[in-house]
Formats: structure tokens, C-alpha cells, sequence
């Protein structure tokens, strides 16, 4: 036993960034598989479990190559920053709604503005528990431990795609599985329209990552923020639910994230450019912040 760990740890060592990505989905996969073919009636339990496969296969690596797991969940928690960042970090992805709202008025459906309204307390509190426990606990391994060290390799803008090329391929089994245990927001339509969607979304975690000085916290909140974000689209909910009802509605989001990340370099490469490198405290080099205000 000792001998195999010893190996493990050996290969991991060689090549952190690729031992990375195989744990992250070996381990979400082995708990999403067995539960949409075995036991679909706890779905939210299994998409919950799974969901930390990002953060194990972090914490895994970081040991493994010999970091401290206290200083690197502690490097993670940056939150004295301006409060714009978190501002920031619940507007971005109204560019979700926004864009199907796009949609919907070259069209006879009716604009349902006040119960969009209405349901912004909701949007605000399913945030807060979806940055905990529904998808922002992914953030502690994309943007906690891929992001800085994927990017001081090839650059940020190369690194959120890279990062978002994986992280679509990890949510495969919610396409894959009939019975859609881990579904997405694009669940029932072709894949690439996801890909597309969470290759634009990643240039922004970025952004927002750069920004803040590496907080993961915001990048937590802006996870939540994502995945709650339809709940403020003015429409008829059975149109989001039903992907065949309205395809250009729900397409929308799949042009609208690309867009905002080309909005981004052009307006926010300050913080898309690749950083200047300063030794963090589990003795990986990550984006300076000195220079970043």
C-alpha cells in the first residue's frame, strides 16, 4: 500500500496539471454514473457529492505535491476587496437574461417584467446557497487551484479556455445519461451550445479572478449568480424548461457569454493579460498582485 501511494504521489508530481483533471472527473463521474443508473431518486444528493471533484482533486494534488492545504485554502480566501468585484460578480450574468430578452421581443411573447422583479429576493438568497453547495464548491478547484497555476503557463486567456474545454467535458454525464441526473442548461440540446456557453463563461471567472487578486469567494458568488441567473428572465418559465418550445431563446445564452468574454478583452485585458509571477504560500508561482489595484 505504501509503494502505490508512493507511486501515486510520484506521478502526480510529474504532471500536477493533467492529475488534475483526471481526479476531478474520475471522482464526480464515479458519483454521478452509479446514481443516475442505480439510484435516480437521489439525484440531488449525487449532483451535490459530485460537484466536489474539482476541490478533492485540488486538494489532492496540492498535497501531493507537497502544499500545505491550510495555506492554499487560506490563499483562496480573499474577500477584502472593492466592492465593485461583487457587484460584479451578480451583473455579469444578467448578460443571461438580457440576451433572451433579446430574443423574446422579436417575437409574440409577452415580456413579464414585474415577475422578473419579483423574483430578484430569490435569485439573491438561491445565490448564496448555490456559491455553497449547488456548483460554487467547483470554484475551489477551477479557479483555487487550475487558474493560477494553468495560467502561469500559458497565459490567462489560453488558460480559461483550456479550463472551460474541461469543465464542459466534466459535466458530459448530465448529456450523456437519460435519466439527467447532472443536467445543465442546455440539457436536450446538442452539446457544443454548452461548450460554447462555458468557454465565454470562463474568460470572465478569470477576469473577475485577476481582478479581485485571486479571490475564489467572488468567483464562488459569480458561479451562483450563473446558475441562478434564469430565474430573472422575463418570460414564461415553461419556455426555459423545454428546450424544443423556444430554441432561440434558449440558445440565447450560448452567443450572449461568448460575447461578453470578447466585451471583456477588449475592455478588461488589463486583467486578461498574463501575469507577473510571485511564489504563493503552498510554493507554486500565481498571478502577482502587487501591480493589480
Amino acid at each position: 500500500m505504501l509503494r502505490a501511494t508512493s507511486w501515486t504521489a510520484s506521478r502526480i508530481r510529474r504532471a500536477p496539471l493533467s492529475a488534475f483533471a483526471v481526479l476531478a472527473i474520475t471522482f464526480s463521474w464515479l458519483v454521478w454514473i452509479p446514481a443516475a443508473v442505480l439510484v435516480p431518486d437521489l439525484a440531488v444528493v449525487a449532483v451535490v457529492l459530485g460537484a466536489f471533484g474539482p476541490a478533492v482533486a485540488g486538494a489532492v494534488v496540492v498535497a501531493a505535491t507537497g502544499g500545505g492545504l491550510r495555506a492554499w485554502l487560506r490563499d483562496m480566501a480573499v474577500w477584502r476587496i472593492p466592492a465593485r468585484w461583487w457587484l460584479a460578480a451578480l451583473l455579469l450574468p444578467l448578460v443571461i437574461p438580457l440576451a433572451r430578452v433579446f430574443v423574446l421581443v422579436g417575437t409574440d411573447e409577452p415580456l413579464l417584467l414585474e415577475q422578473s422583479l419579483a423574483r430578484l429576493p430569490t435569485f439573491l438568497a438561491a445565490t448564496a446557497v448555490t456559491a455553497l453547495v449547488f456548483g460554487g464548491q467547483e470554484e475551489l478547484g477551477w479557479r483555487g487551484y487550475l487558474l493560477p497555476r494553468l495560467q502561469r503557463r500559458v497565459g490567462p486567456l489560453a488558460a480559461s479556455l483550456l479550463i472551460g474545454a474541461l469543465w464542459a467535458a466534466w459535466h458530459l454525464p448530465g448529456y450523456l445519461l437519460p435519466q439527467g441526473v447532472v443536467g445543465g442548461p442546455f440539457v436536450g440540446q446538442p452539446f457544443w451550445i454548452y461548450l460554447a456557453f462555458v468557454m465565454g463563461l470562463s474568460v470572465a471567472f478569470t477576469w473577475l479572478y485577476n481582478g479581485t487578486r485571486g479571490s475564489v469567494l467572488v468567483c464562488m458568488v459569480l458561479h451562483g449568480a450563473v446558475n441562478n441567473a434564469a430565474l430573472l428572465t422575463p418570460a414564461d418559465p415553461s419556455l426555459l424548461d423545454d428546450p424544443g418550445a423556444a430554441p432561440a431563446i434558449n440558445l440565447a445564452p450560448a452567443v450572449a457569454t461568448p460575447a461578453l468574454a470578447v466585451l471583456l478583452l477588449l475592455l478588461g485585458r488589463r486583467w486578461l493579460r498574463r501575469p507577473a509571477l510571485r511564489p504563493d504560500t503552498t510554493g507554486v508561482e500565481v498571478g502577482d498582485t502587487d501591480t493589480q489595484r
